[in-house]
């Protein structure tokens, strides 16, 4: 499916008003809440009559199932709307650049693979803590392993989906609060949502840069402590 964003600013979107089915309900600009009445499922015809571009009329599928902890696994991935094979990272290993200063680096702090370490940015130096590698799960999401250790994964900790959450390792168990949608911005760089809700992105704190700061979570804002850039390394 697609969200449609507009262009002069992407926090909106095409939303069905209501979330609610019959003939001439209207089609509103809504803020992105990840809800089925904000993606549309476009289909092709050859005929020259109407196009048929339907709605998605289904139920929303994309809610979270209530896990809690980081160990429990949210199946809600399998359902969701998955990524198009244009925003798709090929997988490999990178340095993931912050795109407000691409002096800093997506970081796994002190270079210890363990449950509930930080992930920060820091400066370029050539270490495995500085190193990603990436992985495709079935749902079109990828994850984003540790070359320190690749059984651990950049996580949201205890699934806790709200502003300020903090981004750890977390030995890979499949679940949502750490499988990440990228999307493709016009510029090259990405933006990576979070599955288990994408209306909040991995986010520089502050859009501040020096060593050390953290990686959060936080409601996307189009921001460029928002956007990575991916430099893939093998």
């Amino acid at each position: 499916n697609y969200v449609l964003k507009v262009q002069e600013n992407k926090n909106y979107v095409l939303d069905v008003e209501g979330a609610t089915y019959s003939n001439n309900v209207k089609v509103q600009l809504y803020g992105l809440n990840g809800g089925a009445n904000q993606q549309w499922v476009f289909q092709k015809t050859s005929t020259s009559g109407n196009s048929g571009n339907t709605g998605n009329s289904g139920k929303n599928t994309s809610g979270n199932s209530g896990n809690t902890g980081n160990s429990g696994k949210n199946t809600s991935g399998s359902t969701s709307t998955t990524t198009s094979s244009s925003n798709l990272i090929p997988e490999g290993v990178y340095v993931i650049k912050s795109a407000g200063n691409t002096d800093y680096v997506m970081t796994l702090k002190d270079g210890k693979a363990a449950n509930r370490n930080q992930i920060v940015i820091s400066k370029w130096q050539n270490t495995n803590a500085q190193k990603w590698k990436v992985t495709h799960e079935k749902n079109g999401t990828i994850v984003i392993r540790s070359m320190v250790n690749d059984k651990y994964a950049v996580n949201v900790n205890e699934h806790r989906m709200s502003n300020n959450a903090q981004i750890i390792s977390w030995q890979y168990e499949k679940a949502s609060n750490e499988q990440w949608v990228p999307v493709k911005q016009s510029n090259g760089n990405y933006v990576l949502k979070v599955q288990e809700n994408k209306n909040y992105v991995l986010d520089v704190e502050g859009a501040t840069y020096s060593n050390n700061v953290k990686v959060q979570l936080y409601g996307l804002n189009g921001g460029a402590n928002q956007q990575w850039v991916f430099q893939k390394v093998k």
